[in-house]
């Protein structure tokens, strides 16, 4: 099954999920994979109608594109109370619920997402996008195969952990960032 939510590992219907983020439940094994990072980009096309932020406090100037889903509710602040920062609220009048409608509103120029760098690494290296702010980045987030303890040592998980993970541990968009997506534009 491909779908973009928390598949309920604990109906006995499914064995193994790829999960962006921790396990979620005690019962659960998570084999970590990789990482993904929530990152900021926009188009060339709106940094040069706009200008580049070149801190937190200039994004409230911007136009945002506002993702939002089951598993993306409330990323609406850059920064926060648990970063020791005053939070950023992001503001926008486009708001659409599936990422890549998002990424191509980036694309089209329409404003700043924040998106998970998965998403968008073949459109930063190809310059489509460019990566805003890493500063403001929060930590990376793991990306894991889960399933439930009381599989964990049966054959066939063991046969199919063996042979995925380390296939989806070498896909590029699970590694960190390259250093070309690090660099930031500036005007000028």
């Amino acid at each position: 099954m491909l779908e973009d939510r928390v598949a309920d590992l604990q109906d006995g219907r499914t064995d193994i999920a790829l999960r962006i983020g921790n396990p979620g439940s005690v019962s659960l094994i998570g084999r970590r994979i990789g990482e993904v990072r929530k990152i900021m980009v926009a188009s060339p096309a709106y940094l040069a109608r706009h200008g580049i932020p070149a801190c937190a406090r200039d994004l409230m100037a911007h136009q945002a594109i506002l993702f939002t889903n089951d598993a993306n509710r409330s990323d609406r602040n850059i920064a926060g109370p648990a970063s020791g920062r005053a939070a950023i609220p992001l503001r926008g009048r486009f708001r659409v619920n599936k990422a890549e409608a998002a990424i191509d509103a980036a694309l089209d120029g329409r404003g700043i997402l924040r998106v998970l760098s998965y998403q968008v690494v073949p459109d930063i290296e190809a310059g489509r996008l460019q990566r805003l702010l890493p500063e403001l980045e929060p930590a990376p987030i793991p990306v894991q195969l889960v399933f439930p303890s009381a599989l964990a040592m049966t054959g066939s998980l063991r046969a199919f952990l063996d042979f995925a993970a380390p296939r989806l541990a070498a896909l590029p968009v699970l590694a960190p960032l390259p250093d070309a997506a690090h660099r930031i534009a500036r005007s000028g």
